[in-house]
């Protein structure tokens, strides 16, 4: 008997430890679940303001403020430390989409190497022929392409390219077939684009492993067949309301566009007109907008271009009329010179190669002839964005002009 009362109170003891384990295990479980939805809770409040936040500066940049406010606001109200939030995220998401890139080209190079078949690329090779003909795959009635010789296909190779350099459709034309790779690949065509590209200042390609080629794709250069822009703002004040409560300001958007031609000249324009007019305005001369100002171009070193460009403004109508009046053999003469120099540097953007022209200096001279005084100024150019290249096709559409030396 006394061996199983002990027994039945062991019993007992283990039992009531037991469900004490058991409460407190059922507590520590709820302050977990508690916590993790708390964690829930802000980690979706953090969300939501940052995505409220990137809302708003699209609104920002697309010029809707008033709605952009509006997001700000309500981002804020969520999480006050929102724009730290948003620049974690952003280079995190940065981050896995290069990680990403990255495992896709690692895994395209390998299924590019397990597929690639050398034998076959030798039977390729063989019947590439340096002087040959390309062959015809289906019956003609009219005399094929193929009876041309290299040197006439390598002539109207050079009207593909143009003088505006136009190395986009060359490369698509040396797509269509091995001989045509071949022809486009000739030193000789590639040594002209050279010379047309950096003039007497263009050395032996000595660094390139002597290739015209190599030395046009590796060394920085300009770019003819588009035009680099530069996109601005600046805020205008509006007219006051009738209760002097009110003042509107007005965001305006400009551009500073800059074409280059291979033959050392180049097109300055300032507008706030929409672009595909502008830009079809600086395709050929005769160029009617009074604000095209045609001037020079010039590199020195490897990336920095400077350029020089002039104009001149007359007294108006009334000035004249009254100073005729006075002299009967009074000149009209050009009272102002305006002499503008800007420096520029070269640069490459993700996208593209010699993409960007940054600003490095801005002056201008003034000469009045009238009082024979002149005045230098360096113009804030800190306020203007770098240009970015744009290439336009309807400049390279169409040719009459060949590619040459002179």
């Amino acid at each position: 008997m006394e061996r199983e009362n002990v027994l039945s109170e062991e019993l007992a003891s283990f039992r009531q430890e037991w469900a004490e384990e058991l409460y407190d295990n059922e507590n520590e479980n709820v302050i977990k679940i508690q916590d993790e939805e708390q964690l829930q809770e802000i980690s979706t409040e953090e969300e939501k303001a940052v995505e409220m936040f990137i809302k708003a500066t699209k609104l920002e940049k697309e010029g809707n403020f008033n709605a952009a406010v509006v997001f700000y606001r309500e981002a804020i109200k969520l999480f006050p430390d929102v724009e730290f939030k948003v620049a974690d995220y952003q280079s995190k998401q940065q981050e896995t989409i290069e990680a990403d890139e990255k495992e896709e080209e690692e895994t395209h190079q390998n299924q590019s190497l397990e597929n690639f078949n050398f034998e076959e690329l030798t039977k390729q090779l063989a019947l590439m022929h340096v002087t040959g003909l390309c062959s015809p795959n289906l019956p003609q009635t009219i005399t094929h392409i193929s009876a041309l010789p290299s040197e006439l296909l390598v002539n109207i190779i050079r009207w593909v390219v143009s003088k505006e350099l136009d190395m986009k459709s060359l490369s698509q034309f040396s797509l269509a077939c091995k001989w045509f790779y071949i022809c486009a690949r000739d030193e000789e065509l590639w040594k002209i684009i050279c010379l047309r590209t950096w003039g007497m200042k263009c050395c032996a390609p000595k660094k390139y492993q002597n290739s015209w080629q190599r030395m046009f794709v590796e060394r920085p250069h300009l770019r003819f067949d588009g035009v680099y822009i530069s996109e601005n703002t600046y805020v205008r004040a509006g007219e006051q309301s009738v209760d002097s409560f009110y003042k509107p300001f007005h965001l305006v958007v400009y551009y500073k566009y800059l074409r280059f031609f291979s033959d050392g000249r180049c097109i300055i324009l300032t507008s706030a007109d929409e672009l595909k007019t502008t830009i079809q305005s600086l395709k050929s001369p005769p160029y009617r907008d009074p604000h095209i100002y045609v001037g020079y171009y010039r590199m020195t070193g490897e990336k920095t271009v400077n350029i020089f460009y002039s104009y001149s403004t007359k007294p108006n109508k009334w000035e004249i009329q009254r100073k005729k009046r006075k002299n009967q053999n009074f000149v009209v003469k050009n009272t102002c010179e305006h002499n503008y120099f800007m420096q520029l540097e070269l640069q490459n953007t993700k996208k593209s190669k010699n993409n960007k022209l940054q600003w490095v200096d801005f002056i201008c001279k003034t000469k009045n002839n009238l009082h024979d005084t002149t005045s230098e100024n360096t113009i804030e150019w800190q306020v203007y964005k770098p240009f970015i290249f744009s290439r336009v096709k309807s400049y390279t559409s169409s040719t009459d002009s060949y590619l040459s030396l002179y």
